[in-house]
């Protein structure tokens, strides 16, 4: 091979290798191009993840802080209460507990160590569950009733005849709880002391009811609409101070099969039916202040026998009946501006009774089924999941 011959390889596989390596950099400017287009988008999205996590958590934080307030501004209303009573209010029980100059006006003692503040670090309006709530609940089943909390169960054998499935109950001290209504004696109302293991008979309601439901009013237990003896539905409230019923506001509208949950001075009213049958569902809440109104949101569904967890100015929904049985499943519905947002779908279940009861991040309490309407179901929601699980006994 000549020198030239040589001369023009050498230039030919120069010129390959040239051309090789220019299209591998254009392929590497494209790919590099691409990639920064990618990481610009994931930046961007990246950015407004952490901007909407701001304002939400901002929300969250305005959301506490007003509610914290709230409460400075009940506590200070709470001279009006310290009358002597038979029951205190869990944030009533909690000051006189924490504060000696209480003393005078001790009610039953709140156990500390049993609180569920754990959940303030997830969602900071938790620790509103606990100034509203006695940290245990119970169901009545047969001839027994079964706590959620401490874990034993109770006998009251000497109500057996007297309480049914259309009784409502409500937790009124760390280890009281008070029964009224019913199906059976729809007039009846006692308490029940777990820890000395004795009962107490008071007055006769004043309207005989079922299906009613049961919350704090004004510092007093309260029982609200529910069925009369004739059957038909009741809008009539009745607080029990000390040992006496007295009739109360009525509510707007009659309900039955209704669902009541306190905060500090505010009741709400959720859902329930406006008959006996129960077809007729309402999708309205009203709100104790000083008077019964109407909020200006409403449920995303009509329906009864929801559970229902109030912290702060957000309501947890759980289950209940709907006009055309579709599944409500967990919806956390904000009460500042209606805005609903569901949490998880599960089968129909419902609340007779809104046993429910909130710490570290889990949601428990004791269900109905649709199809089994007669026997209850252990009910445990993981609020961080979203996760359900209703339990064979």
């Amino acid at each position: 091979m000549s020198k030239k011959q040589a001369r023009d390889e050498v230039q030919k596989v120069n010129e390959n290798t040239r051309s090789v390596l220019i299209a591998k950099i254009r392929a590497l400017q494209h790919e590099t191009s691409e990639n920064l287009k990618n990481l610009n988008y994931e930046y961007t999205n990246i950015y407004r993840a952490i901007k909407m996590n701001e304002t939400n958590v901002q929300r969250t934080l305005t959301k506490f802080i007003e509610y914290c307030e709230s409460c400075v501004q009940f506590i200070s209303t709470l001279p009006q209460y310290f009358t002597p009573k038979q029951f205190y209010t869990p944030l009533e029980s909690l000051l006189v507990k924490l504060n000696p100059s209480f003393e005078s006006i001790k009610g039953p003692e709140l156990v500390l160590q049993d609180s569920y503040t754990e959940p303030i670090r997830v969602c900071p309006s938790t620790i509103a569950h606990v100034l509203n709530n006695y940290n245990w609940h119970l169901t009545l089943e047969d001839d027994k009733i079964f706590i959620i909390g401490p874990s034993f169960t109770y006998n009251y054998k000497d109500f057996k005849q007297d309480i049914d499935i259309t009784t409502r109950y409500m937790i009124v001290s760390d280890s009281k709880l008070l029964v009224a209504g019913g199906m059976i004696w729809k007039d009846f109302s006692a308490y029940i002391d777990i820890k000395e293991n004795k009962a107490r008979i008071f007055k006769k309601l004043k309207v005989p009811r079922y299906k009613h439901a049961m919350a704090w009013l004004n510092g007093y237990p309260a029982v609200f609409g529910g069925v009369s003896e004739n059957g038909e539905c009741l809008s009539t409230v009745e607080i029990l101070d000390n040992t006496e019923w007295k009739m109360h506001s009525k509510l707007n509208a009659p309900r039955c099969n209704l669902t009541a949950v306190s905060s500090l001075n505010t009741v709400y009213i959720i859902g329930g039916t406006s008959d006996y049958e129960g077809f007729n569902m309402y999708s309205s809440i009203e709100k104790w202040e000083n008077g019964w109104v109407y909020l200006s949101i409403s449920l995303p569904f009509s329906c009864c026998n929801v559970g229902v967890i109030n912290f702060g100015p957000n309501l947890l929904l759980f289950g209940g009946k709907s006009e055309n049985d579709s599944c409500i499943g967990a919806i956390n519905l904000d009460l500042t501006d209606g805005v609903s947002q569901r949490l998880a779908n599960f089968d129909d279940v419902f609340f007779k009774n809104n046993t429910l009861v909130l710490g570290h991040a889990f949601v428990k309490g004791k269900c109905f089924k649709k199809h089994c309407s007669d026997k209850q179901f252990p009910f445990d929601f993981n609020l961080l999941t979203g996760e359900t699980i209703i339990r064979k006994e």
